[in-house]
């Protein structure tokens, strides 16, 4: 389920939980326009995402893994956070006429918290 705008203007605050490392996952560009990709972490369940949309997870602090599917495309990144953190990773995609893929962008943070500003939130989930 979709969480709602109150929740979604929450997370739009992008403040650090004292007890959680909080990472928000975006996916934005011009070159994503309509599919599906299920993003997860440490093997937890997955959460579709559209573009133009970000989820938000709160984690224990240390080494988490985090996945991406879509049809035959499939990627993951490590990453490591500790407690009262905030970070942000970013799901680009790119389709042309002739194919597409999706993948783990190692786009300064800074730039993905920009765009995290204009997505929708589409999954909020705590892993403590």
């Amino acid at each position: 389920m979709t969480p709602g705008l109150e929740v979604e203007a929450e997370a739009k605050r992008f403040e650090a939980d004292p007890d959680a490392l909080t990472v928000y996952v975006v996916r934005s560009g011009w070159g994503d326009t309509r599919h599906l990709v299920a993003v997860s972490v440490d093997d937890s369940r997955p959460i579709e995402t559209v573009p133009q949309s970000m989820v938000r997870m709160r984690l224990q602090a240390g080494v988490h893994r985090l996945v991406f599917d879509f049809e035959q495309d499939h990627g993951a990144i490590e990453f490591t956070g500790v407690l009262g953190q905030v970070r942000f990773i970013r799901l680009a995609g790119d389709f042309w006429v002739w194919g597409g893929s999706f993948g783990w962008s190692r786009e300064d943070e800074a730039i993905t918290k920009r765009r995290a500003r204009r997505t929708r939130l589409v999954g909020d989930l705590r892993i403590l």
